[in-house]
């Protein structure tokens, strides 16, 4: 009796972190195979990178968890980015730097929050299907990106701006990773240790 209910929760631990052990497996066989793997600046450039997928999984997950869908994120953070550049090269000769970039900042946490907005007003009052609803976002944001700079590539007016992406903790971990962290344990505790986290999961 006690073997089987061992094995049990054996089978429901694999079960329930596939993916992570697959991903386990994975890393272990780059470390043994490749050069260079396992050091610290490959390991920071992979917290990194992925950190940035991070929280457009997030923002994603909290829409899946509900019943929707959102297929407008990526390019949504990619309009956010071009705003971002926008800002610079308007307010770079005219503000100070430490200013300019607290207004970069904030127009493009605003850019997302208006399409967000707009994408979530389409859809709880307008009674647009979130697919249909979202991929109209996609495709207003892929348009008024194009728009602003023509599709030409842009350089930062300000290239301190691009030191929040490389700035590291104890030298492995990228800024953009504990800002990650931190976002996933709030997302974390308002799902799962308060009374709004609940609503969520009963949504969907």
């Amino acid at each position: 009796m006690e073997l089987s209910k061992y094995m049990v929760k054996t089978g429901r631990f694999f079960i329930r972190h596939r993916l992570l052990l697959v991903y386990a497996f994975l890393a272990i066989a780059m470390i043994i195979y490749t050069d260079g793997f396992f050091n610290a600046f490959n390991l920071a450039s992979i917290l990194g990178l992925s950190s940035i997928m991070g929280f457009l999984v997030i923002g994603e997950a909290l829409v899946i968890i509900t019943g929707g869908i959102d297929l407008s994120v990526g390019n949504v953070a990619s309009f956010s980015s071009v705003i971002c550049a926008w800002t610079m090269l308007t307010f770079a000769d005219k503000l100070p730097t430490s200013i300019v970039v607290v207004i970069t900042v904030l127009f493009g946490i605003l850019c997302g929050v208006f399409v967000g907005f707009i994408n979530g007003f389409s859809v709880a009052k307008l009674k647009i299907t979130p697919l249909i609803a979202t991929l109209g976002g996609f495709w207003i944001a892929v348009g008024l990106a194009e728009y602003i700079f023509s599709g030409v590539p842009t350089p930062l007016a300000i290239k301190s701006f691009s030191l929040l992406g490389r700035l590291k903790v104890l030298k492995i971990f990228p800024l953009p990773f504990i800002f990650f962290s931190f976002c996933s344990l709030l997302v974390f505790i308002i799902l799962e240790k308060m009374r709004i986290g609940r609503y969520v999961y009963a949504v969907g």
